[in-house]
């Protein structure tokens, strides 16, 4: 992956942004992460690591319902994984969701065991991939810029997992506003100078 080349195209769609609201269509995920498509079929996108979008106490551990790829343009991300046990210390709520055209719907919750089994961290230049059913959580450095490859739809939906006990999180997204947008890109902007 050439690095180079790829902030230089990120540039000026960031760029572009910044100065036309319109110009991408940004989303603001609960994570702490702005993502926007970035082709036709929406399933190439960029995604912006950035703590000042994080919702408090949201749901991290989670699956996708596709395979992806993760290049990492600038940077570090940590890719944490799980497993669900039937014993152990952390006790969380599963919630399996269905994605449709009208929102995300819940389908059931149970309580179940999540252990953690390893981690990685990757640096700018590197690359990974998921599998759908890989129950796992996302650590970066502010500002980590990665772009996803999605795989074609595996199934129609995917699980989120919470805290057993206490207020449930749930990772939001929304279609980012300018406010949201411009700071954090004209971070990495600066930092690409």
């Amino acid at each position: 992956m050439n690095v180079k080349i790829i902030k230089a195209f990120l540039n000026k769609l960031f760029q572009g942004s910044i100065n036309d609201p319109d110009f991408m269509k940004w989303y603001a995920v609960g994570l702490g992460l702005l993502n926007a498509d970035i082709d036709d079929r929406g399933k190439i996108r960029v995604h912006i690591w950035d703590s000042s979008l994080k919702v408090p106490n949201v749901s991290t551990a989670h699956t996708h319902p596709w395979n992806f790829t993760s290049y990492i343009v600038d940077g570090t991300l940590t890719n944490y994984l799980y497993a669900e046990s039937l014993s152990g210390n952390n006790r969380q709520r599963r919630r399996e969701q269905v994605f449709t055209k009208g929102g995300i719907r819940t389908i059931s919750e149970e309580l179940v065991y999540l252990e953690p089994y390893g981690f990685t961290s990757y640096p700018a230049g590197s690359c990974y991939s998921q599998n759908h059913t890989d129950i796992h959580s996302t650590g970066y450095t502010d500002g980590t810029v990665t772009i996803v490859e999605m795989g074609e739809r595996i199934q129609d939906g995917a699980y989120e997992y919470f805290a057993a006990e206490g207020e449930l999180k749930q990772e939001t997204s929304h279609r980012a506003k300018p406010e949201e947008v411009r700071p954090v890109l004209g971070k990495i902007l600066k930092r690409w100078v």
